[in-house]
């Protein structure tokens, strides 16, 4: 099973924490990060990856719902209808990002919600699979 995890360069960084515990879940796991530099470029790079990938596990935060979100979240939307690949989008509303000293306690939750996110669809996609 293989998994590319994506996420622009000014979200809170997330990924190699949710491939720490993906990893501990799933002996033979293949993983692949991939960071752009705006929210706007997701979707174009996941539409590079929806061949070489089982599911596409996208991360991205925000302080308030804008049009820029929408956007990508419908385009991922799309792209996931016409690939017939699974992507997670995990866009995260974070009202006000923490203080430093609960950062680490904010991504440890975080990297916990979306790894058993991810892993419920990789079962599931097993799952439809047999």
């Amino acid at each position: 099973m293989r998994i590319a995890l994506i996420s622009d360069e000014s979200s809170v960084k997330l990924l190699e924490a949710v491939q720490e515990r993906l990893l501990r879940e799933i002996v033979d796991l293949e993983t692949e990060f991939y960071y752009v530099q705006l929210v706007t470029d997701i979707p174009f790079k996941c539409s590079e990856l929806t061949e070489a990938f089982d599911i596409l596990f996208v991360f991205s935060s925000y302080e308030k719902e804008n049009m820029e979100i929408q956007v990508v979240l419908n385009k991922l939307i799309d792209l996931e209808m016409k690939a017939g690949t699974k992507i997670i989008k995990g866009l995260q509303l974070l009202e006000e990002l923490p203080e430093l000293e609960d950062l680490d306690e904010e991504k440890d939750s975080l990297a916990d919600k979306w790894s058993r996110i991810i892993l419920s669809n990789l079962i599931e996609e097993k799952n439809e699979g047999d």
